[in-house]
């Protein structure tokens, strides 16, 4: 059933079909910062960067329930929004609801101790930094 007021969404990996439904609204990890997105937005295509997705689905047809929210960490890739629908398209896309706070962080702790005496491990200690970050945010550690 298509409701004025929500939009198609597709959340895919290299490896798999992640997620698709519906969304209300979705808050995506632009390579820039957070963009949010809702049903009747003008095309767009984007570079997605490390950090959190958020979608919020609707409720049931004809239930006065509310929806749900769902959320993701993203790592990099590229969010189309064309014809009320969004396409995510992510190297990696782990769920919030699969993710413990300790595995967060133990994350974190094994990004820190990254070394960082050249260009090359700088610049990848920051991108699992980023991920670690974006993980304690999302099961709040």
């Amino acid at each position: 059933m298509v409701v004025a007021n929500d939009f198609e969404f597709s959340l895919v990996t290299p490896e798999r079909m992640v997620l698709e439904g519906r969304a209300t609204y979705a808050e995506i990890p632009a390579h820039d910062g957070q963009l949010g997105v809702a049903a009747g937005r003008a095309a767009m295509l984007v570079k997605l960067g490390v950090g959190k997705l958020r979608l919020e689905t609707p409720g049931s047809p004809g239930s006065a329930a509310p929806g749900s929210e769902k959320i993701f960490i993203l790592d990099g890739g590229f969010a189309q929004m064309q014809g009320n629908k969004l396409s995510l398209i992510s190297e990696r896309a782990i769920d919030a609801a699969e993710l413990t706070s300790a595995e967060a962080r133990d994350a974190l702790t094994q990004a820190e101790a990254m070394p960082k005496t050249s260009g090359e491990q700088l610049a990848k200690r920051d991108h699992d930094l980023a991920m670690a970050r974006a993980m304690t945010a999302a099961v709040g550690a």
